[in-house]
């Protein structure tokens, strides 16, 4: 898990962002994206975890969280660990995962490094509290704003695997909490 991270309010509202190691490009395909949000769909329906607003990018993801019950350290240390679980079996498995061995060596080299067999996620997430209306529609705003930005799409809506579209009165992968 990070660094401490900084939570004054374990039931606030909170913008994260969690960044694979060394920047991997690791989601490019559909079954890793997949991935992760069949585990963001479990964390919501198990786990009390709030979703506001979310956006998978090849190497990282935005999203805005609250949760009642457990706090944003906890929530964020069981996501990372199951994930990394279900990306790796994927980055293994996978019969057309051309990158297999090359994603494997760099995990594994970065785990090495803190005792561990593989390491998935950085260790230091972000995570910011959100206070205000204006900072929360700043973030919202942030996070879609990302696939456009990287030159993905024309229109921030059109990325699939973001809140965006729910934001634009369509329905999108993720059952979202009400801001």
């Amino acid at each position: 898990m990070p660094a401490k991270i900084n939570i004054h309010n374990p039931t606030g509202l909170y913008y994260v962002s969690l960044t694979t190691v060394h920047w991997l490009a690791i989601f490019v395909r559909e079954h890793y994206f997949q991935a992760l949000v069949d585990s963001l769909k479990y964390n919501i329906q198990e786990k009390d975890l709030n979703v506001y607003a979310w956006c998978i990018m090849p190497s990282h993801l935005h999203m805005i969280i609250r949760s009642t019950i457990y706090s944003p350290r906890k929530l964020l240390q069981e996501f990372k660990q199951h994930t990394t679980k279900i990306l790796l079996w994927e980055i293994r498995n996978h019969p057309k995962e051309s990158r297999k061995e090359m994603l494997l060596y760099i995990l594994g080299k970065s785990g090495k490094l803190i005792g561990h067999e593989y390491q998935f996620w950085q260790q230091q997430d972000s995570c910011m509290p959100l206070n205000s209306r204006s900072a929360i529609a700043q973030k919202v705003e942030f996070i879609h704003q990302r696939p456009l930005v990287a030159g993905f799409v024309a229109e921030a809506s059109h990325w699939k695997f973001s809140s965006a579209i729910d934001f634009d009165n369509g329905h999108g992968l993720l059952p979202l909490a009400k801001l």
